[in-house]
């Protein structure tokens, strides 16, 4: 007989969030911790952002940062996942074939029907040409420090990760002179690169230098200080920070004895998010991708039915938004333009409405920014882009509409507070189909001759 219906690797905000919902499906559930922590750099640079609004100095913000970790752990600790009927199992363990699958740790065999891998990723130092091995920073290690006069005045970031582009903009603001290096021909090459451009020149603009196609090569050492190969630049750097890639937590797992394939330090999975093993599942950045926490959440979600009941769900990332919580922030969901010209061609419409005709934008001086709808002909909403004020918010809505599959029409008789950031919604739905229909040559005859009519009848 198996010991547990399921066995979550791992102790994330993802893999407790499992546990508990497992719990709440009445499954038997086994939370292994491995001593890995939580990937907390989100609310590290959410809680730093708040404290810049206040114009908190970094001593202040970090230990409000800290304090709210804290405070978040709490409210996810292991002792109420317990209460609820977790079995929580703290150790190192790995995964072992013979005689039956099971994941062996204290001596103890976890057998079960299935497993979840929720361990998360890290940050890792890149490889480099020539014996002289970098010396970085991750983000991890930035939280940690109390009083930034530690660090010198100019600092190299490496890496177009969401986080590393928040991180330029935390430490420009606390006095910091940032170079931001990128092994790409842009920031964020997946992304619209309309937006992307925007963004840049905002992140310029703040006095952060941007260096493209710069990846690192080599290190070396000049006059006792060290130097950085970007591309095709040279850059003295006294301290570097490095948020590019990440590296999965899978170390002593044994992940290969049970079959479970990488792909450049990366796990395989499919739509439904299993391993190469079926019976091991995997969410998060674990499978590549942003290190985002709602993301994984949602992961979680698909894996746990499938490890449970069938695998037949399937994950969609289309009505699911995320966010870059830079100054402004740039918001996402769906398709972007490029993604959806290529799926259907001539019947794509875009929409940009700017923040500058948003009467809240202009009371808070923040109309600097825009929203880009994608929509189809016949009104369907592919997706939507922000950056402004307050995008991470906007983009909430669009995606709910997208979830209950509502068209543009339907958005433009959304009564929303006004003044309001919210209400650019409906305003660029509205301004659209005003457009529209002053274009549409049959229509406007109409009209005309009714107007006409109705002058005469009343007269």
């Amino acid at each position: 007989m198996l010991d547990y219906d399921l066995v979550i690797i791992g102790g994330s905000a993802a893999g407790r969030y499992a546990a508990a919902s497992a719990i709440a499906l009445n499954a038997r559930v086994a939370l292994v911790e491995q001593g890995m922590s939580a990937n907390d750099d989100a609310l590290y640079s959410r809680s730093l952002r708040h404290c810049i609004q206040n114009g908190d100095s970094w001593e202040d913000a970090i230990a409000h940062a800290h304090h709210n970790v804290a405070t978040y752990a709490q409210e996810n600790a292991l002792e109420a996942l317990a209460v609820l009927g977790v079995d929580i199992i703290s150790g190192q363990g790995e995964f072992c074939r013979l005689p039956q699958q099971a994941f062996i740790i204290n001596h103890r065999r976890l057998r079960s029907r299935s497993y979840l891998l929720a361990t998360g990723s890290r940050f890792t130092l890149p490889r480099l040409n020539g014996d002289i091995p970098l010396k970085a920073l991750t983000p991890t290690d930035l939280w940690q420090i109390p009083n930034l006069e530690a660090l010198p005045d100019k600092i190299t970031l490496l890496g177009s990760s969401p986080l590393a582009l928040e991180i330029a903009q935390i430490l420009t603001h606390f006095g910091k002179n940032i170079i931001l290096a990128v092994a790409e021909s842009s920031l964020l090459p997946l992304e619209d690169a309309e937006i992307v451009r925007w963004l840049q020149a905002h992140l310029e603009a703040q006095g952060i230098q941007i260096l493209t196609n710069s990846p690192i090569h080599q290190v070396q050492i000049i006059d006792n200080q060290p130097w950085l190969q970007l591309g095709d630049t040279a850059i003295e750097a006294s301290c570097t920070i490095v948020a590019a890639e990440t590296h999965p937590h899978i170390e002593g797992l044994n992940l290969e004895g049970v079959g479970v394939q990488l792909y450049q330090n990366q796990l395989q999975v499919n739509e439904k998010l299993q391993t190469t093993n079926r019976q091991i599942y995997a969410c998060g950045s674990l499978g590549g991708g942003y290190r985002l926490p709602h993301l994984a959440q949602a992961e979680a979600t698909v894996a746990l039915k499938n490890a449970l009941f069938w695998p037949r769900f399937q994950i969609d990332y289309r009505p699911l938004p995320w966010a870059i919580f830079t100054e402004p922030n740039f918001a996402s969901v769906g398709l972007s333009e490029a993604q959806a010209r290529q799926r259907y061609g001539k019947q794509v419409m875009v929409i940009r409405h700017f923040f500058k005709q948003n009467a809240q934008a202009i009371i808070a001086e923040a109309n600097d920014g825009f929203i880009k709808l994608i929509l189809r002909e016949n009104g369907e909403i592919l997706g939507a882009k922000v950056l402004g004020q307050d995008g991470a918010e906007i983009i909430n809505l669009v995606a709910l509409a997208i979830q209950q599959r509502l068209k543009l029409k339907q958005l433009a008789k959304l009564s929303a507070i006004a003044p309001s950031l919210g209400a650019i919604l409906p305003e660029s739905a509205i301004a659209y189909q005003q457009r529209a229909r002053s274009s549409q040559k049959r229509l406007k005859a109409w009209r005309e001759t009714w107007y006409s009519l109705c002058r005469r009848w009343f007269s």
